[in-house]
């Protein structure tokens, strides 16, 4: 149910506020780390090697940067602490819903 309720915040904070103007979304920060591998790598040989390498890199790189984010959002003395597990499943909700409306 916690799932439910921060996909229907998270969805509703886009619907009001949508995409930050001053911020880049993070699909462009991907977009453009793509860009640019592709500027230096795709020449010469073995390209769909390096190609196929460069997509795990980066893949990899988002899982961990999402998951220490979580992690940091979880052991934050502000959003939850570790003896309470209401604080924490509220802590994951937050995230859920940031991770949703950006």
């Amino acid at each position: 149910m916690s799932n439910v309720i921060s996909l229907l915040v998270g969805w509703l904070l886009d619907l009001i506020f949508g995409d930050p103007a001053r911020l880049p979304h993070p699909i462009v920060w991907f977009g453009m780390a793509i860009a640019f591998c592709e500027h230096r790598l795709n020449k010469g040989s073995r390209r769909k090697l390096k190609g196929a390498l460069i997509s795990i890199i980066l893949i990899v790189a988002i899982f961990v940067i999402t998951y220490l984010l979580r992690s940091l959002c979880e052991r934050s003395m502000f959003l939850a602490t570790p003896h309470s597990q209401r604080e924490n499943v509220q802590c994951s909700m937050f995230f859920d819903a940031l991770a949703v409306f950006y």
